[in-house]
């Protein structure tokens, strides 16, 4: 007997204003309003009681788990952020409540390897760092708070003060 199949529940689904899902938002220092994120998902699939955010790419898997290793909540954000739309939703009762657990992540196409936030971000063994609790990092996230919300923060305090601090590609 095979390990249980994932099931794809919802596709292109969107979050944010005016779309089937409600935004990850937010707050920022001193008043400032805050920062509604809003994005399209390519999928949302299940297996058991874990429900994941699907991100399909055209190329190799493995380099996106490299990036996401390397540069999680600095420069990349879009699977996290995904993950915390997932949570917010599950929240909201748009899944189903037996979903409890929730993940992301990115399927290559050239190579059809998948790779995890737990994976990536998860304590693997390697010497990576810095190493996340998935579970809080997503269900903060989804509350606009915790690593996910210091990021944007992070990110978007800067602009709003007319500062475009560049960062070269490593």
């Amino acid at each position: 007997m095979g390990a249980p199949s994932w099931r794809m529940l919802e596709t292109e689904i969107g979050f944010g204003p005016q779309s089937s899902w409600p935004s990850v938002v937010v707050t920022m220092p001193d008043g400032a309003e805050p920062v509604s994120l809003r994005g399209r998902i390519d999928g949302v699939e299940r297996v058991g009681d874990v429900v994941r955010a699907v991100e399909f790419k055209s190329g190799r898997g493995d380099g996106y788990r490299r990036r996401l290793q390397d540069g999680a909540l600095d420069t990349q954000f879009q699977l996290v952020v995904y993950a915390a739309a997932v949570e917010r939703a599950r929240r909201a009762g748009r899944l189903p409540p037996d979903c409890t657990t929730v993940d992301g992540v990115y399927v290559g196409f050239r190579d059809l390897a998948e790779h995890t936030l737990r994976d990536a971000l998860g304590g693997d063994g390697r010497k990576r760092l810095p190493r996340y609790d998935v579970d809080a990092l997503v269900a903060d996230g989804a509350a606009g708070e915790g690593a996910l919300g210091d990021a944007v923060r992070r990110v978007v305090g800067p602009l709003r003060a007319g500062r475009f601090e560049p960062r070269p590609r490593d």
